[in-house]
């Protein structure tokens, strides 16, 4: 099968089958859209509702290390040894303006790292490590790699993102099928809900779900997809973490950054919330502010959480061959 360089600072003995360059072409100008001063990308008829301007891609900057920093890690599948094997490859799955690539492929200089997301907002050539690469494709058509590619396959905060169904029905299966057999897939999300939330905060979060909803989101999807998860015959050592990070002064410089991070995460939502809110927009803003200074007297905190699970699946069974 012809074969093609896909990211000019690839290591040269990874390589991949001929891909459709109309799936990684850079964006146009018809891609794009503004609301209210803030870039939003619009192909694909994607329910992701949030800005992908360089506002927005700090703001996901911040929340990586905030994360990082709250589970002492990257990743909690069982794969670290391997990481250091010469060979190993590893996915991230909307990989955004890819810090998390970058950080991985600089700390396991052995392994090769790919970065795929629906909008190219990849750093530059000049600042990749040489085991790193990112490619602009949409999931929800299939991801353009081999079976049986991957080592390690991640996939984070993509609930904004992804309908339930097409959790169950296009990502999982896709996320199994580039997977090796025994090869391990995590997916870390936030919790949409904080614990002891207050009056103000409940309302926030009100205007949120509604929000989720205009798009067929789930704001709280960790059950669900944790059960269909266990009903596959394809996937098996499933484990689930949870971690909690405190929000406001009261949990230190941690707890104020990731108060500073939900500010701008409510801030940018109101260019999708003018679109389904009734309310005056002036009203949520106080209603965020009030929000905000509640946390201390509630000591509130948002739970972030990882399933990953081991592949020991089979890929030429009737369901792959007729798919």
């Amino acid at each position: 099968m012809p074969t093609t360089q896909v990211y000019s600072t690839s290591p040269t003995s990874y390589t991949f089958p001929t891909l459709d360059l109309s799936q990684t072409s850079n964006l146009s100008l018809e891609d794009y859209r503004y609301i209210k001063d803030r870039r939003f990308y619009v192909g694909d008829n994607i329910p992701y509702f949030l800005p992908n301007d360089e506002e927005e891609i700090e703001r996901w900057h911040m929340l990586h290390y905030l994360t990082r920093y709250t589970w002492r890690s990257n990743f909690s599948a069982p794969v670290e040894e391997s990481l250091f094997v010469k060979g190993t490859r590893i996915l991230d799955v909307g990989c955004g303006s890819g810090t998390w690539i970058l950080e991985m492929a600089n700390l396991y200089p052995q392994s090769t790292f790919i970065g795929v997301d629906i909008a190219s907002i990849f750093p530059p050539d000049s600042t990749k490590p040489h085991n790193a690469g990112f490619l602009q494709c949409n999931i929800l058509n299939g991801l353009p790699f081999p079976g049986d590619t991957f080592d390690f396959v991640h996939i984070r905060f993509m609930n904004l993102g992804l309908t339930e169904r097409q959790w169950e029905d296009l990502v999982i299966p896709e996320l199994v099928r580039v997977v090796k057999t025994g090869g391990w897939i995590e997916i870390m999300e936030l919790s949409n809900t904080w614990e002891n939330a207050g009056e103000s905060t409940e309302k926030l979060f009100e205007a949120n779900d509604a929000l989720f909803a205009s798009r067929n989101l789930s704001p709280n999807i960790e059950q669900n997809l944790e059960q269909c998860l266990k009903s596959s015959d394809k996937l098996t050592d499933i484990c689930k973490e949870e971690r909690s990070t405190a929000v406001g002064a009261w949990g230190g410089a941690l707890g104020e950054r990731m108060s500073q991070n939900i500010r701008r995460y409510a801030k940018s939502c109101i260019p999708a919330l003018s679109e389904i809110l009734h309310t005056n927009l002036e009203e949520y803003e106080a209603t965020l502010e009030n929000s905000l200074r509640e946390v201390d007297e509630n000591k509130n905190s948002v739970r972030s959480y990882r399933i990953y699970f081991l592949a020991a699946k089979r890929k030429l069974d009737l369901f792959y061959q007729t798919t």
